[in-house]
């Protein structure tokens, strides 16, 4: 097994310690990317693989990790493993993704609790339902040959993790999910970095869905899968509608007009509330599963509180999914570093 250490272009004497790891190691390789070649994830990262493909023996496996990420000793010896034992159409192994600084404040629980979500019940849910998890960009094993086939990442989206899914998904492909290797990050801390970081994931993940809506659609070996990954595509629209209807039927009640809704309202509302409290459910049970496999969850009066502080990630969502579509539709896609806190 070799290490290879990406540094893309760093201002604060990364490549040094580098070099240090090279000289301890020689397991260990520093990749200089130069700047042409770098300043965006995918770039970078193609940039390596081409220097690896001429200088080293092809890999079986790639391992892709993230600066910020901490993992367990084992974590790669574990997925290996896992990906020997899958059949040839599982491009990619997913692990676990957990923020080791969730203690932090507010936002850092919040955080948390849209991870455990995402993991414990959505991605994991679909992996049981449909053999179909997600990539998430890091803490991620890949097959060299499946993700030399597709080409390597494309460098002129946003969010080349979801890209690559969507690509890899329509070529046959799928990603597995395994709950038990866990990648502890570092958290944005603050409502500016947490819109701005979520803004990035938006413009991403809408592209994916202009591009490849229709494609992966077809692509599904079930109507379950297909029904999932339709959700999943449009997912980012939903607080865009919510918030343009607010607008509408407000419009509508200044000028005197009925609200439009093809639903009655009672019924609207009584759907709204059974769906926050199936949601809230949610919350709950991915932190008790937590709680259970990893003896690791957010406090439980946080959990029950979660009515209270809803609204206002509501309202970040509406900001940062809309900010992500405008981007979209005036064709100024910007990918943007998140900030690191320590």
């Amino acid at each position: 097994m070799r290490v290879f250490l990406i540094n893309d272009n760093s201002t604060d004497g990364t490549l040094e310690i580098f070099r240090e790891f090279e000289r301890k190691d020689n397991r260990v390789v520093g990749i200089n990317v130069p700047p042409e070649r770098g300043r965006k994830k995918p770039k970078a990262l193609n940039y390596a693989l081409e220097i690896i493909s001429i200088a080293f023996p092809k890999p079986e496996f790639v391992f892709i990790l993230d600066a910020d990420y901490i993992i367990p000793r084992d974590a790669i010896r574990k997925l290996v493993r896992i990906m020997e034992r899958a059949p040839n159409y599982v491009i990619g192994i997913q692990g676990n993704v957990r923020p080791r600084n969730w203690k932090r404040n507010f936002i850092t629980k919040f955080v948390t609790l849209e991870r455990l979500v995402g993991f414990n019940v959505a991605i994991e849910g679909d992996m049981k339902l449909n053999e179909n998890g997600k990539n998430g960009g890091t803490v991620v094993l890949l097959r060299y040959d499946h993700l030399s086939s597709l080409g390597f990442f494309n460098e002129d989206v946003v969010t080349e993790d979801t890209e690559l899914w969507a690509r890899a998904f329509i070529s046959g492909y799928r990603f597995w999910y395994y709950h038990g290797v866990v990648g502890w990050e570092e958290a944005v801390e603050d409502v500016k970095h947490y819109i701005k970081q979520r803004s990035r994931w938006a413009q991403g993940h809408f592209q994916v869905m202009v591009d490849y809506y229709w494609p992966v659609i077809r692509g599904a070996s079930s109507i379950s899968e297909a029904f999932i990954e339709h959700f999943y595509l449009l997912s980012y629209l939903v607080p865009v509608f919510w918030f343009s209807s607010i607008v509408l039927n407000s419009y509508l009640m200044l000028i005197e007009q009925p609200p439009s809704s093809i639903i009655p309202p009672k019924v609207s509302l009584i759907l709204a509330l059974l769906s926050f409290l199936l949601f809230w459910f949610s919350i709950a049970y991915s932190n008790w599963v937590e709680k259970k496999r990893m003896r690791y969850h957010v406090n439980w009066t946080f959990v029950l509180a979660y009515p209270l502080y809803f609204l206002i990630f509501v309202g970040f969502s509406v900001v940062y999914t809309t900010r992500g579509l405008a981007r979209l539709i005036i064709g100024k896609l910007q990918w943007e570093k998140t900030k690191r806190f320590t």
